[in-house]
């Protein structure tokens, strides 16, 4: 540092803008101040590194906590959505059962069978005797009789 920065810096100082007559006191000052300022920027560091590491650690627990809170409102959709669904399946088999259309298709297939219409019941008689009768009438267990009178019962009755 040459004398004239030298002065500009004491200059600068505000209230120690006099100290040019000191002589030897100046550099001593300055030397002071220098090492002052280290200090403070060396604490300044030592504070931003805590800060830091507060800082990480913060943002790590918040992670972790919205972490969990996410896994448990996934949890919790996940269960209303089972519980909805369950729900919904009975009030359309509650619907489908009693929807006049299906009342009216019910009792129609009914009335077909009671009155020999199309010879359905002459068809599904071996279906709701015993399996001796209708091997006796030359059927078979596994006839297609069986399981069109199971797929009949399951619709209509």
């Amino acid at each position: 540092m040459t004398d004239e920065q030298h002065e500009e810096f004491i200059a600068g100082l505000g209230g120690f803008g006099n100290l040019a007559g000191l002589g030897a006191l100046d550099g001593k000052l300055l030397k002071r101040v220098k090492k002052a300022t280290k200090k403070v920027g060396q604490g300044v560091k030592k504070v931003a590194k805590k800060t830091a590491t507060a800082t990480k650690k913060a943002v790590k627990k918040t992670g972790a906590v919205v972490k969990k809170t996410t896994k448990a409102v996934g949890k919790g959709i996940k269960k209303a959505t089972k519980a909805t669904g369950k729900f919904v399946k009975k009030v359309v088999k509650a619907v489908v059962r009693f929807n006049p259309i299906s009342l009216l298709a019910k009792g129609g297939v009914l009335i077909c069978i009671r009155l020999n219409m199309f010879k359905m019941a002459e068809k599904l008689y071996p279906a709701i005797i015993s399996n001796q009768e209708a091997l006796n009438m030359g059927f078979t267990v596994f006839s297609n009789v069986y399981f069109i009178w199971y797929q009949l019962t399951r619709v209509v009755l």
